[in-house]
């Protein structure tokens, strides 16, 4: 296999690296070398289909890639109904604690979309691209999302 674009893919990884790895982070309730994992994988896919990739919106290329590696993982796994805490992150533990008591009410579903739309400040078009979900539902789980949100902070 001849690579003849490594240098754009490197530009690509340098810039939404922390992004994507904070992202998955998140999604994996904080399990840093799942994430770490889930980010190696997402890079690998991401550069052996390089030549799919029609070089706009990299970023949402990537999370989308991140969002599917993702879920393939959590299909092999059996859902766990609590979240275990993992130390080993380069992120600050109390940082996660505090999303992952806000974020608990949600689904993954909506966790999800909180995450893409809240954290990583995708638009609802990078949403759609990311996810596959139809904007409509997008829109809808994120609002009904938003009033979980609010109903948990508000309740204490």
């Amino acid at each position: 296999m001849k690579i003849t674009n490594r240098t754009p893919f490197e530009t690509v990884v340098t810039e939404f690296q922390s992004p994507l790895r904070r992202y998955l982070y998140y999604l994996t309730g904080g399990d840093a070398p799942l994430s770490d994992d889930l980010a190696q994988e997402t890079f690998i896919k991401a550069f052996t289909n390089w030549h799919t990739f029609r070089g706009e919106g990299a970023k949402t290329y990537l999370f989308r890639i991140a969002y599917r590696t993702f879920i393939d993982a959590t299909r092999k796994q059996r859902p766990q109904t609590q979240i275990p805490l993992t130390m080993e992150s380069s992120y600050p533990i109390e940082q996660f604690e505090i999303l992952n008591e806000t974020l608990a009410p949600l689904d993954e579903k909506e966790r999800t979309l909180i995450l893409l739309s809240c954290v990583e400040q995708l638009s609802h078009s990078e949403i759609v691209e990311v996810t596959a979900l139809p904007l409509g539902s997008i829109k809808t789980t994120l609002r009904r999302a938003k009033d979980k949100l609010k109903q948990h902070l508000q309740n204490g």
